[in-house]
Formats: structure tokens, sequence, C-alpha cells
């Protein structure tokens, strides 16, 4: 018990101290409200907001280029949605029509810099269903074409995708957390 009770308090926590001097992240200061803060040293605030901006106008130009290539290629990509073997063929039709829009939206308001905390957890979201969704599919054993930057690719569903996708939920994560953490008010 007085193990456990060293550990919540943060006494004695070893794997938490590895980790943080493995990553290069404090564990001894504190917030305001007490708990402790693992905000990276070496990072100074200018180098997080560049890094913060560079990452929203890598993940708007990314959409930016999905949503073209799948409005250049309407009927295509409009005919992969309908046979992907996961959506029913009416709702199928229907995220055909509106998933170019969403992704056309989500990077406008990234690359303008609007409603950044609500953009980049939308775009989360819909990275985490498009992994997902993949996931399915590779565990169905389906071999699918992605379109997932409609006519510009051809290539098919694999962990290539899983993997690309991973790097830009890090990348949309590390933009929602800086701009939670210094869109808040000074208290």
């Amino acid at each position: 018990m007085i193990l456990l009770t060293m550990t919540l308090q943060g006494v004695y926590n070893p794997v938490r101290r590895i980790a943080s001097k493995l990553s290069g992240l404090s564990h001894t200061d504190r917030q305001p409200n007490g708990l402790l803060d693992y905000r990276p040293m070496y990072l100074s605030p200018s180098l997080s907001a560049s890094l913060a901006t560079l990452g929203r106008f890598l993940l708007g130009l990314v959409l930016l280029v999905a949503a073209i290539g799948k409005w250049l290629d309407r009927d295509q990509f409009a005919r992969a949605v309908i046979h992907y073997p996961i959506l029913p063929q009416s709702l199928a039709r229907a995220v055909a029509g509106a998933l170019p829009w969403g992704e056309f939206i989500l990077a406008l308001l990234l690359i303008l810099n609007w409603f950044t905390l609500l953009t980049a957890s939308l775009t989360i979201g819909l990275l985490m269903l498009f992994t997902a969704a993949q996931c399915v599919t590779l565990a169905r054993g389906q071999q699918v074409d992605c379109h997932c930057f409609g006519g510009f690719d051809q290539e098919k569903i694999g962990p290539h995708t899983l993997l690309r996708n991973a790097i830009l939920m890090l990348i949309a994560l590390w933009v929602l957390v800086f701009n939670w953490r210094y869109s808040a008010p000074a208290s």
C-alpha cells in the first residue's frame, strides 16, 4: 500500500522517470493547479509555434490536395466509395458527395488559422475514421484502392496508408495541443 501511495504521489515512479529522461521531458515541474507539467524542455515557445504553424499548413495542404483530387475525378471517387465494402450504398453516396467538401472546409480553416482547436480535433476524428475503415478492410483481406487523393493516386490500402494516417494524426495532435496550451487565457 505504501508503494502504491508513493507511486501515486509521484515520489517513486521509475518508469515515468526513465521515460521522461529518454524523451527530454521534465517530471519535476508543476503547473499552478499542482499537476505535473510534461512540456518538452528543449523546445522554445517560438519553435513550438513555428512547428504548429508548419503542421497546420501541411495538414491544410494535404486536405486541400485530397479534396481537389476527389473533385477532379468525382465519378471514379463516387464509384470507389459506393463499392467500398463497409458502408451501405445509400450512405456511401452521401459520403462521396460530402467528403470532398468536408476536407476542403477543414483545409481552408487550417490554412487560415480559424477555429484551430475545433478544426484540428475534427481533422483527427476524420483521420481516425479513415484509419478504422482501412483497418477493417485490411483485416478482411480485401484489396481496395485507397482513393485518398482522388484521381491523384491509385494505390491500394496497406500498411503505408495506415502509416501516413498515423503521421498526419500526430501532426494534427501537435497542432491541437500547441493551440490548446497557448490559446488558454492566462490566470
